[in-house]
């Protein structure tokens, strides 16, 4: 969702302010921002694999009050930890494959494989290896007193394959013709 500051006034900014180029409206435009809704990571992995096992892991915040120093009443947000395991088909389809994240209210896995078909690298990849991406992507609701509380912070993926990861290989210079 739009950052909460986005319908801020910004008439008092200079017309001078920033690079000599951008409008006052550049200026508004750089101001607003996009919180990530995912995050994910890509790997190899054989053709042998089937399945994988994702452990999603996150923190839910929810809004509490703690007793000051002096006796006022502070507003605190208290962290819940949270995490989920996931098993994933391996299919070799085109389409990506999603599952949602149990007791997450929201939150969903989608797995998007593809084989690897790079010929120029068929010596350093194995035949049939496939490159996998995973994706955590938040699909919960945001409420409009408190956003925060539909984010999931501090998320983290841990992956476990059927069979063995493939090494990516490093494809800088493997069609040079330099000696080194």
């Amino acid at each position: 969702s739009a950052d909460v500051d986005e319908d801020d006034d910004f008439s008092d900014v200079a017309e001078t302010a920033g690079l000599s180029e951008e409008s006052a409206e550049e200026q508004r435009a750089a101001k607003k921002g996009w919180f990530p809704s995912s995050m994910g990571l890509s790997f190899l992995t054989s053709g042998e694999a089937r399945h994988l096992s994702v452990v999603a892991r996150w923190g839910d915040y929810t809004p509490g009050e703690t007793e000051g120093r002096d006796g006022q009443t502070l507003p605190t947000w208290q962290r819940t930890p949270r995490e989920e395991t996931v098993d994933l088909p391996l299919t070799g389809a085109a389409e990506p494959v999603v599952r949602d994240v149990p007791g997450s209210d929201g939150l969903q896995l989608l797995a998007v494989e593809r084989k690897v078909a790079a010929e120029d690298l068929k010596e350093l990849i194995p035949p049939g290896t496939r490159s996998v991406s995973i994706f955590l992507v938040n699909r919960r609701e945001p409420l409009d007193d408190q956003p925060d509380r539909n984010f999931a912070f501090q998320s983290e993926l841990e992956v476990h394959a059927s069979s063995p990861f493939v090494p990516r290989p490093d494809p800088r210079g493997v069609l040079a013709a330099d000696w080194d």
